[in-house]
């Protein structure tokens, strides 16, 4: 919508589009505003007048399968159920699991963000970061880690993605966990699927004694969602597996 902004000054501008986008919908899900959610824009926003160049990021929170949906693996050790409303104040949670990992307890939350324009690399970046900043919490540590397009491409039928590892979140997502695995999967022309781990053991996400456990449940059922394509209608069709 606005292309490149070049001046310093109006990367205020950027800010606000993406944290107006983000917040309007979370008045209207929860009609008020959560204090914790604007601090962490207020955080970013100090981040982002530094930078002398910033791209806008064109999406949304996702609010219908027509919108935009991925395909769901539910294998054996997975239940479905609903996060509670307070553990959704920052970040929404389109699907979720309750899973058992080699005898560890743990969650596997969804959140889809519709691509509503043309996004480059560095507006991507820009929306995974407020996502990410809000399911961490204020002040914790976090590096991002990418994955090869082309795995993301063969694996999940994506274009790009990365991966965090957040210890001791301070969110109200993150609410009861010490351990959050979050994995970012961007596709062309549809959006934004934002897939998080969560538990209390490293071994629930394979890592045991701070090695990785290539036979761990984590590891057999790490493809639990896979990007579909459309037809000719629009319509999404499911990929093969």
């Amino acid at each position: 919508m606005f292309g490149v902004l070049h001046e310093k000054c109006l990367n205020h501008l950027t800010f606000w589009f993406v944290s107006i986008r983000l917040t309007a919908f979370y008045i209207h899900k929860e009609k008020s505003m959560k204090k914790s959610f604007v601090a962490m824009l207020m955080l970013l926003s100090a981040i982002w007048i530094a930078s002398a160049e910033i791209t806008v990021p064109h999406f949304k929170p996702t609010v219908s399968e027509e919108e935009f949906d991925v395909l769901y693996y539910q294998f054996k050790p997975m239940t479905e159920y609903e996060v509670p409303n307070e553990n959704q104040d920052e970040v929404s949670v389109t699907k979720a699991f309750k899973a058992t990992f080699n005898g560890v307890e743990g969650e596997i939350r969804y959140s889809l963000f519709t691509e509503t324009g043309t996004n480059t690399p560095d507006a991507i970046a820009i929306w995974e970061k407020v996502i990410v900043m809000n399911i961490a919490g204020k002040g914790v540590v976090y590096q991002p880690v990418a994955f090869d397009s082309k795995a993301v491409l063969d694996e999940f039928n994506g274009n790009s993605g990365r991966t965090y590892l957040i210890l001791a979140p301070r969110s109200k997502f993150g609410e009861g966990y010490s351990v959050i695995k979050l994995d970012s999967f961007y596709k062309k022309g549809q959006g934004l699927c934002i897939r998080t781990f969560l538990c209390n053991d490293t071994e629930f996400i394979g890592i045991k004694d701070k090695k990785m456990n290539l036979d761990s449940d984590f590891v057999k059922y790490y493809h639990s969602f896979k990007f579909m394509d459309k037809n000719r209608k629009g319509e999404y069709k499911r990929p093969k597996k």
